[in-house]
């Protein structure tokens, strides 16, 4: 701003001298023309005095027209030699108040050098933080230069991501609907299935009361006890079974006739819960193998999904277990399952019941417990939840082996 004013002052001064200079050239021409006029005024008249009478009145006239004429340019030049000595004055006026303002600009102007003086010493300090400074900017344009080269890359890795995850996407929806609609098949095998366990389980009180009429054949002469770990669900080994229980019985009913009477009744009875028995275990055999192709089509569906969640996701650290539980009543599987299931530590990728071992084979993945014995431990307290007192019975590296706390030595009624 004050810089702005030293101009403004500069150019005043310079504007003034120019007027100045015009107002005494223009003084100077006025007086060299008042002299003009005088001379010619004096050579007239004398012109006038020289001639005689007779053309002393044309002349007269003539010169009489010029004076006038001499005189209007002379008031004329008077005027503008008037006004310019006014102007002069003003001018002058303006002159000393620019030069007063001068005085103080200069001041003002020494000032000024003085602050340009340290700003130019603190430029030169700063010269060297400049170039550190410019050093770290080409440093730092390399840098995004790369930086710009791996967005690039991530963009077009995101590119061909997006569009799996678009394939996926549809591909996970026509999945759902078909899940939805096994659900609802599977829905109706269990209300089936249910309704075959209402008949299994009255079966399963008179073979019990069977079973302890052999029993007590078998504590007066012989402990034969076989012990049935997994009964229920190693029902084709029933047929073996009951061929070794007919042979007991023969050798039993020969050596007390007395009883033979409650014995053939015994034997009767049983003969007739055979064919039942045969009968629920075909529908129930049906009913598992559907239920198997169902859990292997929603653990199909479970890994698809898995796969396609990991690859949208990025997933650190996530291990996967195998929880197998044997000694459990087939009943009981469903419940174990839907425990295990809920929990909100894992995620079940598979499920697999075999028929003719009795294990139920669950796939988990987990992230936040670390080792297998976590696993277990919280699949016990899942378990404890749902009403099912559990122990481990082995660790194999990711398999986990689960049993219950206590098994029922005879009988198929073993309620676990």
């Amino acid at each position: 701003m004050k810089k702005k004013t030293t101009i403004l002052i500069i150019i005043a001064l310079l504007s003034c001298s120019i007027v100045f200079a015009k107002g005494g050239r223009l003084a100077k021409k006025l007086k060299l023309e008042n002299r003009l006029l005088k001379q010619q005024v004096m050579k007239l008249q004398r012109q006038l005095a020289g001639q005689g009478h007779i053309k002393v009145g044309i002349k007269f006239k003539k010169a009489a027209v010029i004076i006038k004429k001499l005189q209007t340019q002379n008031a004329e030049l008077q005027k503008c030699y008037d006004q310019a000595i006014y102007a002069k004055q003003q001018l002058a006026g303006k002159v000393q108040k620019l030069e007063k303002s001068l005085a103080y600009s200069n001041v003002q102007y020494q000032q000024i050098c003085g602050v340009v003086g340290k700003l130019k010493q603190e430029n030169a300090q700063f010269g060297s933080k400049y170039s550190a400074v410019c050093k770290e900017r080409d440093s730092l344009k390399i840098q995004y230069g790369s930086v710009c080269k791996e967005i690039k890359q991530l963009k077009g890795k995101y590119s061909v991501a997006y569009q799996e995850r678009n394939f996926f996407k549809t591909k996970l929806s026509g999945a759902s609907a078909s899940l939805h609609k096994l659900k609802g098949q599977y829905s109706a095998v269990c209300k089936e299935r249910d309704s075959f366990k209402g008949k299994y389980s009255s079966i399963e009180d008179q073979y019990s009361q069977v079973c302890a009429e052999r029993d007590s054949f078998k504590n007066k002469y012989s402990s034969i006890a076989s012990q049935y770990s997994q009964v229920c669900a190693k029902i084709s080994s029933l047929e073996s079974q009951y061929k070794i229980a007919c042979q007991e019985r023969d050798t039993f009913a020969r050596k007390y006739s007395s009883t033979q009477g409650q014995y053939t009744q015994a034997c009767s009875a049983r003969d007739s819960l055979k064919g039942q028995f045969s009968d629920a275990c075909a529908k129930i055999s049906k009913l598992e193998a559907e239920l198997q192709q169902a859990c292997a089509q929603v653990s199909e569906l479970n890994e698809q999904n898995a796969a396609l969640k990991a690859r949208c996701e990025v997933s650190s650290s996530v291990k996967t277990f195998q929880l197998q539980f044997t000694g459990f009543h087939p009943s009981k599987m469903k419940k174990i399952a839907t425990a295990i299931n809920s929990h909100s530590s894992w995620k079940v990728t598979g499920t697999q019941f075999n028929r003719l071992t009795g294990c139920l084979e669950v796939k988990i993945s987990s992230s936040k417990n670390g080792n297998a014995r976590n696993i277990f431990k919280s699949a016990k307290r899942a378990l404890r939840r749902a009403g099912f007192q559990v122990k481990l019975q082995s660790l194999n590296g990711g398999v986990i082996s689960i049993t219950p706390k206590a098994l029922l030595k005879v009988g198929i009624g073993a309620s676990w």
